[in-house]
């Protein structure tokens, strides 16, 4: 080989090992989410609460791949001097997701023979009313719809003069079939989200707002679900500080660095590195994963499970200003009583409040956050023992606050609880391993 040769090879092999490599983008992987249920109510009368936990109801997180299904043979709400004031026939649900082999996700909800008193002067009657949801396509293409359809749909207005209105049997999205007399009633609701690398998609086929509406007596305010289905897909790759190099791969993920510069060479870029140390309280947690980098806290205690650490953030929960409520499952001491209480903010600034929380039958809670007629989320505590040696939590919704919902076992001192972000609607969720049985 002649020696100028040797010379351009050495030359373009220094060159190479100059040149940054930019990192190879993460494989996408398609995660979903879908949740749908027949049935919720949660009203006030007066001091008198009525409320229906969504029933039946399935949810599901993939991957893995998922295809659930439930159904009762009827559903109903009651309380004297209200009377019965919501029957109906057999309620099925499912929820499915192919994910992460492909990226379908879908919920149905299908209520048959539904009969609703909203007020005195306001009937609402079906033969069936069916809620659909799904999010599907290509990631970077994803898209998300939903329908609603109802069968032999009638509104009843005794007042002022005695009127039957026929429902359309495949409304618009978000039509108002009905406003007054204290009632709202909104046909084929609809909320969506994202779209592109993530969509979703909330659907209620019939939501009946009550506002100081009129029944057996008394007024009543809150709402009722019928046919509810919710689905998503998310495909994206984060890229946190938008400095195009993936979370996955970048040395400084929440400060842009596109150079990926490590002058000490510790593995964390030098846009994390506070003044040349990556570690500024010295408490031995690196600012890039210390959830309080201004001030010592080696244990990164976080009691509320939202946002900073203990030691940044004086927002442990308090149960000043709230209550709780103890529930007990069917199955024999020692696995309770359990107690449950309710945090929430409105605002990350703010300290998580206690909620109240009122005890509905046994095993049933529900919580009010700003209005003793306003129910937020709803609770349950079940005894599977017997199926798969474990007790379950079952909670609900109708809030976008920030929440921490808290489960005590207080034989055991075991603790469970739930999260939901501000701005998300609360989900609902369905624990069948939330405690260990005794």
């Amino acid at each position: 080989m002649k020696a100028s040769s040797l010379v351009r090879l050495v030359s373009l092999a220094a060159l190479a090992a100059l040149v940054p490599v930019p990192p190879l983008a993460a494989e996408t992987t398609p995660t979903g989410q879908s949740d749908a249920f027949g049935v919720s109510v949660g009203v006030q009368a007066g001091p008198l609460t009525v409320a229906v936990a969504p029933t039946p109801a399935v949810a599901g997180t993939s991957p893995p791949s998922y295809d659930l299904d439930d159904q009762a043979a009827s559903a109903s709400a009651s309380s004297p001097p209200l009377g019965t004031f919501l029957t109906t026939g057999v309620l099925a649900v499912s929820a499915a997701s192919a994910a992460p082999q492909a990226s379908d996700t879908s919920a149905q909800a299908v209520v048959n023979d539904l009969a609703v008193q909203a007020a005195t002067a306001v009937q609402l009657n079906a033969t069936t009313v069916r809620a659909e949801a799904g999010a599907s396509g290509a990631c970077g293409t994803l898209a998300a719809s939903g329908s609603t359809v109802l069968e032999n749909a009638s509104l009843t207005i005794a007042n002022p003069i005695p009127t039957v209105v026929t429902l359309a049997s495949h409304p618009a999205p978000n039509t108002v079939a009905f406003d007054g007399l204290g009632v709202r009633v909104v046909l084929n609701e609809q909320s969506t989200s994202g779209g592109g690398s993530a969509a979703g998609i909330t659907v209620n086929a019939i939501h009946v707002y009550l506002d100081a509406a009129v029944l057996g007596g008394l007024t009543v305010s809150g709402d009722i679900v019928v046919s509810h289905a919710a689905a998503s897909v998310d495909c994206a790759v984060a890229d946190a500080d938008d400095d195009g190099i993936l979370d996955v791969v970048d040395n400084c993920p929440v400060n842009p660095n596109a150079d990926q510069a490590d002058g000490d060479g510790d593995g964390v870029g030098d846009a994390c590195d506070a003044a040349g140390d990556d570690d500024s309280d010295g408490d031995g947690v690196e600012d890039l994963v210390d959830n309080c980098p201004a001030t010592p806290n080696p244990d990164q205690e976080n009691s509320d499970g939202v946002g900073a650490g203990d030691a940044c953030e004086p927002l442990c929960p308090s149960s000043a200003g709230g209550s709780s409520a103890l529930v007990q499952t069917d199955h024999a001491a020692p696995d309770g009583p359990f107690k449950v209480e309710a945090f929430f903010r409105t605002s990350p600034a703010q300290a998580l409040k206690a909620g109240n929380v009122v005890r509905l039958s046994d095993n049933t809670v529900y919580a009010t956050f700003f209005d003793a007629a306003n129910v937020e989320v709803l609770a349950k505590v079940l005894d599977g023992c017997a199926l798969n040696d474990r007790i379950w939590v079952f909670t609900a919704g109708m809030t976008d606050v920030n929440v921490l919902l808290r489960v005590t076992n207080l034989a055991t001192g075991a603790v469970w609880t739930r999260t939901s972000p501000k701005g998300q609607t609360y989900k609902t969720t369905l624990d069948t391993s939330a405690f260990v049985c005794p």
